[in-house]
């Protein structure tokens, strides 16, 4: 049976690129956005969604940084949408957390039955929302790693790397050290596609199952753009370890997916899109 879905945050990266995606496949779809604009529903306040068969809520601000400086009072507002959205008669809630509540000390692929670590607003927020969508059954956490791709945010770490393509000299990043995860859009929006129909309940990773440092994802841009020579410096390198990969077999098995896009074949499409003329 062709479930309808509400996608809130339908304006943004995820959003835009899921709602697309499954109006494609045929599926009854609501997008949902605060933000004006066409291609979806416009709310001022998310509590004041539709219903529909299954919700896919990715409408928290995904900037850890600025949830940070921002205090308790978006933490609040967050936990109040959830909680008035789980009030709505969805069959399922998929949600979107991160993969950030794992912490960065150790380098070993987490397992979702990991312990989390909460030492921040952003962390303690995406898991009290976690908590408040699992104690419902049939309901789906997805906890996801970096993802990247046409439409991704301008401040992130591979925006950075591509801003400076083509260029002469050093790429400039502030810390090579760093390891993570990183996932294309488009399998993002399969996953969550297979979410929607999957009767798997609880906790499931979403990324790539493979980690690269920061280093690493810059010589493999470099290589795309065919400046393989330029060195790599970092500006602010902390000197410290930090790593967050991913374990998602348990996550290929509940949704029967895996990703198909391999770093460096996301990195090539993103730079040829740069060099093409418009």
């Amino acid at each position: 049976m062709n479930r309808s879905v509400v996608v809130t945050g339908a304006s943004g990266f995820i959003g835009q690129a899921l709602s697309a995606a499954l109006r494609s496949a045929g599926m009854e779809v609501v997008p949902v956005a605060r933000r004006p604009g066409g291609g979806w529903r416009q709310v001022s306040d998310y509590r004041d969604a539709p219903s529909a068969d299954v919700l896919i809520h990715l409408a928290e601000d995904s900037d850890r940084g600025r949830v940070n400086a921002a205090g308790s009072a978006v933490s609040a507002r967050a936990l109040q949408t959830m909680e008035a959205l789980l009030h709505k008669p969805f069959q399922r809630v998929i949600y979107a957390s991160s993969s950030v509540l794992y912490g960065d000390a150790e380098s070993k692929a987490h397992d979702p039955a990991d312990h989390v670590q909460l030492v921040d607003e952003y962390s303690r927020t995406k898991w009290q929302c976690e908590r408040l969508v699992l104690q419902r059954q049939g309901n789906l956490v997805l906890r996801l790693s970096n993802i990247y791709g046409p439409g991704m945010s301008a401040n992130n770490v591979i925006s950075t790397i591509l801003r400076q393509i083509p260029g002469t000299g050093a790429l400039c990043v502030w810390d090579a050290g760093p390891i993570r995860d990183f996932l294309w859009i488009d399998d993002v929006v399969s996953a969550m596609s297979a979410a929607i129909t999957s009767d798997f309940d609880g906790t499931l990773n979403l990324g790539s199952g493979a980690a690269y440092s920061i280093g690493e994802v810059a010589r493999m841009a470099l290589a795309a753009g065919g400046e393989a020579d330029r060195p790599v410096q970092c500006t602010k390198s902390s000197g410290r370890s930090s790593c967050l990969a991913l374990d998602i077999r348990e996550t290929t098995r509940a949704l029967g997916w895996c990703p198909t896009t391999h770093l460096k074949t996301g990195l090539e499409r993103l730079i040829k899109d740069r060099l093409s003329p418009e």
